[in-house]
């Protein structure tokens, strides 16, 4: 049989005509989602599982050491910031990695450096040392997060893609029961207990996750054959495709390589320099992109670290303990439902969700204003639900905005923005909780509706949709002058109908089975 297919797709108003598959066709059609993509969904899930246990960690650690060690308020502040300052950093290192060393490398970095700063928890004598180390570990954090992001955005296919990252960002609400969990043994109330034991505990995911990552994780295809390193790419995706189907999958075709070459071609011909990408994201349509999410996540990371700081002491004040503390996260469990069902129903998308509930979470925080402490915890709860809708229903429009080539530093752009928002969220509202701790709930209702005119007019949403579009039509033109036996009519991938990439691919299928018989026929 001939590797070269005659495949037809149905026409539209942007149809062009080409003479290769993308990778996003090779992905979804040829290589699918299996064993593969569910091994390192729970190797990446272990990134965001500790760093929830993180979060609720220093939340709780702050508490404690203001009794043990006496520390003053602008001690604990400091203590609160370092971190945030560390999450800054490891953003901006993180988007450098990536392009330079690759995902999984950059990753296996990360993860062993974060097993290594746990460890060094434990072992804090004094205050200075315990500066130093929540400093180092947000970078390290501030690191890995958006590499996981990448990773399990580049690897899977896009009719599931929205649901694989909301798995992931769930493993962030079990980091935090697990804490908790912890908590009932080593702690004897919020401000009191064993924290060197709760950071001992911390080792063993950051165990698991290190040799995950080291033994069963492979690079990003698409990342390499972005850089134009198509045969280590070809070698990722034989190998993936056979883990997921075993002795059915039959290796990448001459024509599905060539295909590769000549979509990098057409996509990522010009690789630019640093400087350049960098300077991209602030150019063309990357624009709107870029400063909405500058602007989303300064305000989501105000709002979520001085939520997170200042949460213990809401909660101290009120007479209230652990027990409140888990029904206001388990707020977060039906969210992570919700969201799971929905973030992959293109009738809906992605935008929809996240404006919707933004404009609820408006609703609450400003209700706990005007309310006070009795809608204290039911306020603490819907805020905990609508926090975590937000950020699941983000993550994947936020990961999809850009493409290959200006993914990783934009992401990690927009957050290392966001993250340096929160490192001087405790300063501010500390201050202001210690003036009137009910005028916090109104700077985060105020905050939230900010956020929810930036998305309204948000010019991306990918749902189920391929990430890099093609826009080089010399190129194109080009290559099909050069092979004109081969020949593809197809219509624009970025339909806005489930229902229309949907046939697009039967008509693959029938067409290339067509092709097939032909060919067997002329033999």
């Amino acid at each position: 049989m001939s590797d070269q297919h005659i495949v037809e797709r149905g026409s539209s108003s942007d149809e062009e005509d080409r003479d290769y598959v993308t990778f996003d066709f090779i992905l979804s059609s040829r290589i699918g989602f299996g064993i593969y993509q569910i091994i390192a969904l729970c190797i990446v899930s272990l990134i965001d599982f500790i760093d929830g246990a993180e979060q609720y960690y220093m939340m709780i650690l702050v508490q404690v050491l203001q009794n043990e060690w006496k520390l003053s308020d602008n001690q604990i502040e400091l203590l609160g910031s370092f971190y945030f300052v560390g999450l800054f950093v490891g953003a901006i290192i993180s988007g450098i990695f990536c392009d330079w060393f690759g995902r999984k490398n950059s990753m296996a970095i990360g993860c062993f450096l974060q097993l290594c700063t746990v460890i060094w928890t434990s072992l804090a004598p004094d205050y200075s040392h315990m500066l130093a180390i929540r400093a180092f570990y947000g970078i390290v954090i501030g690191m890995t997060l958006p590499i996981g992001i990448l990773m399990m955005t580049e690897i899977v296919p896009k009719h599931i893609r929205g649901r694989c990252l909301i798995l992931t960002q769930s493993a962030y609400m079990l980091g935090k029961f697990y804490l908790l969990l912890l908590c009932v043994f080593f702690m004897d109330d919020l401000s009191k207990g064993n924290w060197r034991a709760i950071a001992i505990c911390q080792i063993f995911p950051c165990t698991i996750m290190s040799i995950g990552c080291l033994f069963f994780l492979d690079d990003s295809a698409r990342f390499l054959v972005s850089h134009n390193r198509i045969d280590e790419a070809v070698v990722i995706l034989n190998r993936t495709g056979q883990k997921n189907k075993q002795s059915q999958y039959e290796p990448l075709t001459q024509y599905e390589i060539e295909s590769l070459k000549k979509w990098q071609q057409a996509k990522f011909a010009k690789q630019p320099t640093t400087f350049n990408t960098f300077k991209g994201l602030f150019q063309g349509s990357n624009f709107g992109i870029t400063w909405r999410l500058i602007v989303a996540n300064c305000v989501n990371s105000f709002i979520s670290s001085g939520t997170l700081f200042l949460l213990p002491f809401y909660l101290h004040s009120s007479g209230q303990g652990f027990f409140e503390l888990f029904l206001a996260t388990l707020g977060e469990v039906p969210a992570s439902i919700i969201v799971y069902l929905f973030i992959d129903v293109q009738s809906v998308g992605r935008l929809k969700i996240l404006n919707g509930t933004l404009l609820l979470s408006t609703v609450s925080l400003f209700l706990i204003y005007l309310i006070k402490e009795p809608f204290l915890l039911g306020g603490l709860i819907s805020i905990k639900f609508f926090s975590r809708f937000t950020g699941l229903c983000s993550t994947p429009l936020i990961s999809e905005s850009y493409d290959t080539i200006h993914r990783s530093l934009g992401l990690g752009l927009s957050t290392a923005v966001g993250r340096a928002m929160g490192a001087i969220s405790p300063f501010i509202l500390y201050e202001v909780y210690l003036f009137n701790k009910w005028v916090v709930f109104l700077i985060f209702a105020s905050l939230a509706f900010i956020t929810f005119l930036v998305f309204l007019s948000y010019p991306v949403d990918k749902t189920s949709k391929p990430l890099d579009q093609d826009h080089t039509q010399e190129i194109i033109t080009k290559s099909r002058q050069q092979s004109p036996q081969i020949k593809i009519n197809h219509a624009n991938e970025d339909t806005t109908s489930l229902l229309s990439e949907q046939k697009q691919n039967q008509d693959d299928q029938t067409v290339v089975s067509r092709s097939a018989l032909k060919d067997q026929n002329q033999d």
